[in-house]
């Protein structure tokens, strides 16, 4: 079989038996060679060219396993992602490994029993100081990322899994669209990411002296992200509205005051999304900023 990834992925390969009815993989512990054996439960969930499974091996302990059909996978910047930033344990999800067989290639990560953030918000109300907690460990992620030239390029509900919900703690996940800036600091012109929660310059709608885009794009998905979290809605669910906004650059507030979201909120999710990228807070200006300020008592719940 030939090599799938460059060899500097090799140690993050878990070498891997097939049998019927699950598979094993041989680990170094304690000078000592041992199986693990694991056995699919479930199918978490299913996108165009990859499936997520939820796993158990026999001791109970349970894992993600993103299985991606070969023909399908473009670059290594996915796995790049998931070693380069394995050592922050505490902002993105954790990386086991991976292996293949003739068909797919399989990333062995952390599961979250919690599930996704999306799922968290469909369940009901939250509290505006969990929203504050959320956006501050999302910033801190996303500045670690920045730092390392790395754009995720797909902040939404769905990539941010929920590890804890007392108290509420979540990691960032998902980095099939991440990539890695080698030279500078911008990103040639690629449209990817979810609708609701791209950028302008990413879709053409805003034109820049060039056709390269930064990691500005994280920060307004966060911004979009946060008003979803106030309103269940993003500001800009169809592209008209989008490119309403960048023709007349009058950002719509109207939901978050019906949510309760107060002069700081929205005032802060309106500097995350400034129509030009430079305007835009980095995540390290955004952590400064007054409405992640963490009061115990007074904060509202959210409007739906």
């Amino acid at each position: 079989m030939a090599p799938i990834f460059d060899a500097q992925f090799d140690q993050y390969r878990l070498g891997t038996r097939f049998l019927a009815d699950h598979y094993e993989h041989d680990i170094a512990y304690e000078s000592q060679v041992r199986a693990e054996k694991w056995r699919r439960v479930r199918c978490l969930g299913e996108g165009s060219s990859a499936k997520v499974w939820l796993e158990q091996d026999e001791d109970g302990k349970c894992r993600a396993v993103k299985q991606i059909s070969k023909p399908k996978i473009l670059n290594e910047r996915e796995l790049v992602a998931l070693t380069k930033l394995g050592e922050y344990l505490e902002y993105f999800v954790q990386f086991f490994g991976w292996f293949e067989d003739n068909k797919f290639i399989y990333f062995a990560m952390e599961y979250a029993e919690n599930g996704n953030l999306y799922e968290l918000l469909e369940k009901g109300n939250i509290l505006e100081r969990d929203m504050k907690v959320i956006a501050k460990q999302l910033l801190a992620g996303l500045q670690v990322m920045h730092e390392n030239n790395f754009c995720h390029r797909d902040i939404k509900p769905e990539n941010i899994l929920v590890v804890s919900l007392s108290p509420i703690v979540v990691k960032i996940a998902d980095f099939g669209t991440s990539k890695q800036i080698i030279a500078g600091t911008e990103l040639e012109t690629e449209e990817v990411g979810s609708e609701r929660y791209i950028a302008p310059e990413v879709t053409g709608l805003f034109q820049s002296e060039t056709s390269v885009y930064s990691n500005a794009v994280d920060m307004w998905s966060l911004g979009c992200l946060i008003h979803f979290m106030f309103t269940d809605s993003t500001p800009f669910p169809t592209f008209r509205r989008l490119n309403h906004y960048v023709q007349h650059e009058n950002f719509p507030e109207t939901e978050l005051r019906k949510s309760n979201a107060g002069s700081d909120a929205i005032a802060f999710v309106i500097r995350l999304m400034r129509l030009k990228p430079s305007d835009r807070l980095t995540a390290e200006e955004a952590l400064m900023d007054p409405w992640l300020c963490i009061q115990e008592e007074g904060e509202c719940d959210k409007g739906f």
